[in-house]
């Protein structure tokens, strides 16, 4: 019964899941983490539903299947930081340090090394929720992958032209924009351009401490020289964060469509679409993020991160996680 149980709830989440990713951004951030959630649901139930304790959960290959392969992308996204930047950097320290207390839990749940019940309950939580958490990254990494191929600039619907298209500002290089910035500049122009060279590039970024403009004029003068005009292009110069790129380019969409409502699209590369959907989707934005490609190299950099301000976005997905563990102790 519990098998059965299991595999339905584990088929609408799946449906659920591909029919708001295929939907883009805007579909997804709206329906994905209850799906997850459903998802990871299922998977307890079908592991562990029958008589006996939660252990079953974590001895279970399956269990040992994702922390291992969380683990293995923690340390690949790690090393791959360290490698290049030639040392350590706060980022790797935490991917490699999540990936460490991952396993570990593991291994002391899995050995049953706790006797006292009170506190075997405590590590048994935070098993659980290591264990979720390690699904979640797989999740995001197979949908960061899945995103590249299926929804790229030229594939973003234009059937209602975008007022605005926003791209999101990154490293430059002197006044040049780094390879990742000018993957964005150009998929927000092939944009542009698709839909009949129609609506304004909002580009946004201040200038760092240790650069010499801002990215937002460095953005400005790589469009102008791919033949966009200087009418067709707005600078927002003051933002230093992903929030502020939307909060501060709201300001000026609003201002230039004095209170009317538009449609906007989001240039941003495909590591970082989900966080920027969440976020244009809490401003009150109507948004699609459109996904620039992303070296290899600089995706296995990126992807932790990025699922870290993921996490940050949802903090409730920890406490629906902890009932659900509840749930299954009484179950299980």
């Amino acid at each position: 019964m519990a098998i059965a149980v299991s595999g339905a709830l584990a088929l609408g989440a799946l449906a659920v899941l591909v029919a708001s990713f295929r939907g883009g951004s805007a579909s997804f951030v709206r329906m994905g983490p209850a799906a997850l959630l459903a998802l990871f649901a299922a998977l307890v139930l079908g592991v562990c539903g029958g008589p006996g304790e939660l252990d079953v959960l974590y001895r279970s290959p399956v269990s040992f299947g994702i922390i291992c392969v969380a683990v293995a992308l923690l340390a690949l996204s790690g090393c791959a930081d360290i490698v290049r930047h030639r040392g350590a950097r706060a980022v790797s320290v935490a991917s490699l340090g999540v990936a460490a207390v991952l396993a570990g839990l593991y291994v002391a749940t899995r050995a049953g090394a706790i006797a006292t019940l009170p506190f075997r309950s405590v590590v048994s939580l935070l098993a659980f929720e290591a264990l979720w958490l390690a699904f979640a990254l797989i999740v995001f990494v197979i949908g960061n992958a899945a995103y590249r191929v299926c929804h790229p600039a030229a594939r973003v619907d234009i059937a209602r032209p975008f007022a605005y298209i926003v791209v999101h500002g990154a490293k430059i290089f002197g006044t040049k924009p780094s390879p990742l910035l000018a993957s964005r500049v150009d998929a927000a122009r092939e944009l542009w351009e698709r839909q009949g060279r129609c609506g304004a590039i909002v580009v946004s970024g201040g200038q760092g401490a240790d650069e010499v403009a801002s990215e937002a004029a460095v953005m400005r003068d790589y469009l102008l020289e791919q033949g966009v005009p200087a009418a067709a292009i707005v600078e927002e110069d003051r933002s230093t964060t992903t929030l502020e790129n939307l909060v501060f380019s709201k300001a000026l969409m609003d201002r230039l469509g004095g209170g009317a409502p538009y449609r906007v699209a989001l240039a941003t590369s495909e590591f970082h679409v989900f966080r920027c959907a969440t976020m244009a989707r809490r401003l009150g934005l109507d948004a699609e993020v459109a996904a620039a490609p992303t070296r290899l190299a600089t995706w296995m950099r990126s992807f932790v991160r990025e699922f870290g301000g993921v996490l940050i976005e949802y903090p409730r997905q920890f406490g629906y996680v902890a009932l659900l563990w509840l749930a299954a102790t009484m179950v299980c």
